[in-house]
């Protein structure tokens, strides 16, 4: 399983786009970069949209970097994020754009070795585990939604499932820092739902919620930050999700 980071997985679709014909429209690139089909603006506009969030992953990224100046690598982030926000999707060639990359994207590479052998980096999913990831969350769903359990804990279930999912369809674009950055935000919201006083048939419905989520966490972050937060509750939540 290879190394991956924020920084990476900017660096590497901002690299393809780079070497694309200038001469193309704007539109029609970020389409093809990021999967989505050319002739629809509102879904090209929306993973452009996944795009600027890769941009904060990558800044709360560099801040965490053990080195002397981040500003090192802030700036040419910053440089680049302007870059792309000063030029309309809709309008334009991809010529004006990608002249303001070149400066910047070795250094953001850079970056991304940085943050990998700081250990900080994440594990890449191959296609087949994404493809297994995206199966068993549509089953588990499937499960919560036939299952008896009280409607508001079946609700709260399903929309918090549904921010994993939406990361892991957006992988090719956020990468697993995305998919773990949400898997914690979940993780957390699970364990202090207040899912104790809920019957037996909740309560293991919630563990199995809550056990994909850390299977999730373990294939995607180095050493399973999940698992370690869980380990830290156990004196003040001595009951946590079945297994």
């Amino acid at each position: 399983m290879s190394l991956s980071s924020a920084s990476r997985q900017l660096h590497t679709l901002l690299k393809q786009a780079q070497e694309m014909d200038g001469q193309r429209s704007i539109q029609t690139i970020w389409a093809e970069v990021l999967e989505a089909n050319p002739s629809d603006y509102a879904e090209v506009c929306q993973k452009v949209g996944q795009l600027f969030v890769l941009f904060d992953d990558v800044e709360q990224e560099i801040r965490s970097l053990k080195v002397t100046d981040t500003d090192v690598y802030l700036v040419p982030l910053n440089n680049l994020r302007l870059s792309l926000m000063s030029h309309p999707i809709l309008g334009g060639v991809w010529e004006s754009v990608r002249g303001d990359f070149r400066q910047n994207l070795d250094l953001l590479a850079a970056c991304a070795d940085i943050v990998e052998s700081q250990n900080r980096g994440v594990h890449e999913l191959s296609s087949e585990e994404l493809k297994d990831l995206r199966q068993k969350i549509g089953e588990l769903q499937n499960e919560i939604l036939k299952s008896d359990i009280d409607a508001e804990i079946k609700a709260f279930l399903i929309n918090e499932l549904r921010k994993i999912e939406a990361s892991l369809l957006n992988y090719q674009i956020r990468g697993s820092i995305g998919v773990a950055r949400v898997s914690e935000e979940v993780a957390g919201r699970i364990l202090f739902s207040g899912w104790q006083g809920a019957g037996t048939a909740a309560q293991e419905i919630v563990g199995k919620a809550f056990n994909y989520v850390l299977t999730l966490d373990k294939a995607v972050r180095i050493g399973g930050s999940i698992h370690k937060l869980v380990e830290g509750l156990k004196d003040y939540l001595p009951l946590l999700p079945p297994s």
